[in-house]
């Protein structure tokens, strides 16, 4: 996972650095994600959930497989969404945030907990700051 997380933050920072909108060359927007995006991201959401789930019942010790696998398939998605400036991508982490503070709780590490806990507070304080900064352009209509 660590790796994975280590290549999409060099994904991430290659698209917000240097990725430019086709036409007036300047930095991507914040937007609303494509609807023709959104078939894709489930797919790939279903499908990272599945993967995941099987590698930690098969190589894990997890006592959580469904929901551990779920967090981290969701993180994927959101971290493809924060690459592109797709305001949605703070929905999708206040869910996995939500979730992993439940589980925290539920194994009983509070501070842990806690931290995700003000993680959902600093995800929905992002979504309202990123949608006051949303453009709206015609390639999200598509």
């Amino acid at each position: 996972m660590a790796c994975y997380y280590t290549l999409a933050a060099f994904y991430g920072f290659y698209v917000w650095k240097f990725k430019k909108t086709r036409k007036l060359k300047q930095e991507l927007p914040i937007i609303h994600m494509p609807r023709r995006q959104y078939l894709p991201a489930t797919v790939c959401f279903f499908l990272a959930w599945g993967a995941i789930y099987y590698i930690l019942i098969t190589w894990t010790n997890s006592t959580v497989p469904v929901l551990d696998s779920f967090t981290n398939a969701l993180s994927f998605i959101g971290l493809w969404a924060l690459a592109r400036k797709y305001l949605e991508q703070w929905l999708f982490w206040m869910v996995v945030d939500v979730v992993c503070c439940m589980l925290y709780v539920q194994k009983g590490i509070p501070f842990k907990a806690g931290l995700y806990g003000l993680y959902v507070l600093i995800a929905i304080a992002g979504y309202y700051k990123w949608k006051k900064m949303t453009k709206i352009t015609k390639y999200e209509r598509v």
